[in-house]
């Protein structure tokens, strides 16, 4: 039943049953304990008259008299004094308490022993607490009992108006606890409210509202803050998912624009055979440039979704630098680029087709940025249980301004530049994926008119666990 109840209700229960329970506790305490001073502090009492009445006991001959003025004398349903013989016959009572109060024969018998005994006896009118003191003569032997008693109403009078004053008052401080505790309920779980209100107001197109709220460093602001920052998590995602999306409909749309244009052109007017096939020829190659930005989109899209699955097997990293400076030589020598090496044999257990995917981007980009007359250098060498490889060259290099958002999805440091040689933008994202996948490390380092250097750290075997 209880676990039903919203949150706010829980902890105003728990709060006043803790209350309750404490109040139970502590009332109970304060009740017995006031009730065993009180009571020993008046058995003391009635130990104290009954030794001032002792004294008063004098002999005439072998009797004892009890000499009392007549303003000595107490209320006889208060407190009384009498002599009591060994046979447990009342000698002397000035006070009239033989018919109130009767003779405990036990505590006679104790008292003809020698011993002080206290008991509790029991009247019309309440507990009477009675001592009963030997009385000794000259020679030192015990010849009769005196007994003095005094009633204890007052006493537990008092301690009953405090039970019932306890009875009344736990009900009540428990109602103001449990409205107070309702009230301090609410005020705490006012920035859970908050959040809750705020979440219900989000929607895909204002991601920008925060709780902002000033709270102490405990749970409910921790919660605060960690909601914001969750909140700028998702603007950034979802606003990187819109830019992703129109960039994907930009580069699309240009090939396409490309495509409809020839189509129109060639359908104007008769042409040629040569003029058609020429028309076809350059529609096949917008056509492959889609194609390849498609083929890539679904590469990012099953990383994302379900990693990159890597297939190791050793091989040594320096000879597939060199087979990919090979490939790339011609292109270099016609670009008036020099393509050099420098490698250490570096044996490795990777997927060698995703490496040279990895290396053929960044040759691939490092000849783009760099004009004739510059260099481009593949390099790699083991250190540690690591392989690094690298690709430097001496272009026209990046501007700091770009270098925290170069691995992003189709950024680009020079749009213009890119698109005329095919470039999309995605092939640092894509590298940067296949390096994650082998458990790798990827930087850039580069300055205006320095050239560009990326460098990725691979484990040289699969003891790091890969993606």
């Amino acid at each position: 039943m209880i676990g039903r109840l919203p949150i706010r209700w829980k902890l105003t229960f728990w709060n006043a049953a803790f209350t309750m329970l404490v109040l139970v506790a502590a009332g109970a305490a304060l009740s017995l304990g006031l009730r065993i001073a009180l009571h020993r502090s008046f058995d003391e009492q009635v130990m104290d008259r009954g030794g001032l009445a002792a004294e008063a006991v004098t002999f005439a001959g072998s009797v004892p008299t009890l000499n009392r003025a007549p303003a000595e004398r107490d209320d006889e349903h208060e407190q009384f004094v009498r002599l009591v013989g060994p046979d447990g016959a009342v000698l002397e009572d000035p006070d009239g308490s033989t018919g109130e109060i009767p003779i405990a024969r036990d505590a006679i018998a104790r008292a003809m022993q020698g011993h002080r005994t206290l008991s509790t006896q029991s009247t019309h009118e309440g507990v009477m607490v009675v001592v009963s003191l030997p009385v000794r003569n000259e020679a030192g032997t015990v010849v009769a009992v005196l007994q003095a008693g005094s009633s204890r109403d007052e006493v537990d009078g008092f301690l009953r108006t405090l039970g019932i004053g306890l009875m009344l008052a736990i009900p009540a401080i428990l109602l103001v606890a449990a409205g107070g505790g309702y009230l301090l309920a609410g005020r705490a779980l006012r920035p859970v409210a908050d959040i809750t209100a705020l979440a219900a107001t989000l929607d895909g197109r204002d991601l920008t509202s925060r709780l902002d709220l000033t709270l102490p460093d405990d749970e409910l602001g921790r919660l605060a803050s960690t909601f914001d920052a969750m909140l700028d998590r998702i603007e950034a995602a979802f606003a990187q998912q819109q830019r992703f999306t129109a960039d994907v409909a930009h580069e699309l749309r240009t090939p396409l624009s490309i495509m409809q244009g020839q189509v129109d052109l060639a359908l104007t007017r008769p042409r040629s055979d040569e003029d058609y096939r020429r028309t076809i020829r350059e529609f096949e190659d917008e056509l492959a440039r889609v194609r390849r930005l498609v083929d890539t989109l679904f590469r990012l899209a099953r990383a994302d979704q379900h990693g990159i699955p890597v297939e190791r097997d050793d091989f040594d990293l320096a000879a597939t630098v060199g087979v990919i400076a090979e490939q790339y030589a011609a292109i270099a020598q016609e670009a008036g680029i020099a393509l050099e090496t420098e490698t250490v044999p570096t044996p490795v257990q990777l997927d060698e087709d995703l490496i040279v995917q990895v290396l053929v981007n960044l040759v691939d980009n490092a000849l783009r940025s760099t004009p004739a007359g510059g260099r481009v250098t593949i390099g790699c060498r083991p250190e540690g249980a690591e392989a690094i490889a690298w690709v430097r060259d001496t272009g026209i290099g990046i501007a700091p301004e770009h270098l925290p958002h170069v691995f992003e999805r189709f950024y680009r440091v020079d749009a213009g530049r890119g698109r005329d040689r095919g470039g999309a933008g995605l092939g640092l994202a894509i590298v940067q994926e296949l390096v994650d996948a082998h458990g790798g490390t990827i930087g850039l380092t580069s300055a205006p008119g320095a050239g560009t250097t990326v460098t990725f750290r691979l484990p040289a075997t699969p003891a790091v666990s890969a993606r």
